[in-house]
């Protein structure tokens, strides 16, 4: 452990890497691998429990803009997570559409669990149409949505 540290500190400013940016993906149709991420955040005072599903998009190609004057198109490996929070009705709706999607184009069996889609759809290549939601409160943080999903 001593040694990796060692290494990481004997670096320099052009060895490590630029912080990632988090940005949404602009709208429109993108050649994808899609990934799932499960994460528990423990009950707070007076907050609940809260379990989310992240959909992990990592961008092969961008096929179509939604608004090719003012929108560039994705680089190959560029990353964006959508998150579905499941103690409301509106993060499990929107999670229901996008593994319907991929259940129909899979072909995964009709009555599998949430959990056997999300394994059958790890790591596979997808079209997905997206559209970028803002904040309410901060017009300046965007959002991606995934409206639908396709097989190429």
């Amino acid at each position: 452990m001593n040694s990796q540290v060692d290494a990481l500190l004997d670096a320099t400013l052009d060895d490590l890497p630029d912080l990632p940016e988090f940005k949404a993906y602009p709208a429109g149709v993108h050649e994808c691998i899609i990934d799932f991420e499960k994460k528990v955040k423990p009950a707070e005072k007076n907050k609940p429990r809260e379990i989310t599903i992240n959909c992990k998009l990592k961008a092969i190609r961008t096929i179509e803009l939604s608004d090719e004057a003012n929108d560039a198109p994705l680089n190959e490996g560029d990353e964006t997570t959508v998150m579905f929070q499941l103690g409301n009705e509106f993060g499990q709706g929107a999670l229901k559409n996008l593994l319907k999607d991929l259940a129909a184009g899979l072909g995964v069996p009709e009555g599998s669990s949430l959990q056997a889609i999300m394994d059958a759809a790890k790591g596979c290549q997808a079209k997905v149409t997206t559209q970028v939601r803002e904040n309410k409160l901060n017009k300046d943080q965007k959002f991606t949505q995934i409206k639908s999903v396709s097989f190429v």
